[in-house]
């Protein structure tokens, strides 16, 4: 995320030609897959998603599974509004706005990065 900040800041915009998209449903595929092998989404549900579950509930079934309904629905909300947001901003406010997210995402990870091995 780094690289792609400061190249950004150096490359001119340039018009490509339209690339072929695959059918949604297999985009919507792909994503889901990348999202499901996300180390980080491991970690996190294998360390603080157990725990969580267990005090949010009260041990039944159908206590955990309206939990865990909300908390997925929750989580695709979440993860919508960010890639509208996204889009969005990066229509209206040029090629500076997705340099200045580059490095917003590169320090979190860094921040994150140190955070964890310290």
């Amino acid at each position: 995320m780094a690289k792609e900040a400061l190249q950004d800041a150096q490359r001119a915009e340039t018009a490509h030609p339209p690339l072929p998209l695959p059918p949604k449903h297999h985009l919507f595929g792909r994503g889901l897959m990348l999202a499901l092998a996300s180390p980080t989404s491991i970690l996190w549900f294998a360390a603080v998603g157990g725990a969580l579950i267990a005090q949010a509930t009260d041990g039944s079934w159908f206590s955990s599974a309206e939990f865990l309904l909300g908390f997925f629905i929750g989580g695709v909300a979440w993860s919508l509004g960010i890639v509208m947001a996204s889009h969005h901003g990066g229509q209206v406010m040029g090629n500076r706005f997705k340099q200045a997210c580059h490095a917003i995402s590169a320090l979190l990870y860094v921040y994150f990065c140190c955070a964890c091995t310290a």
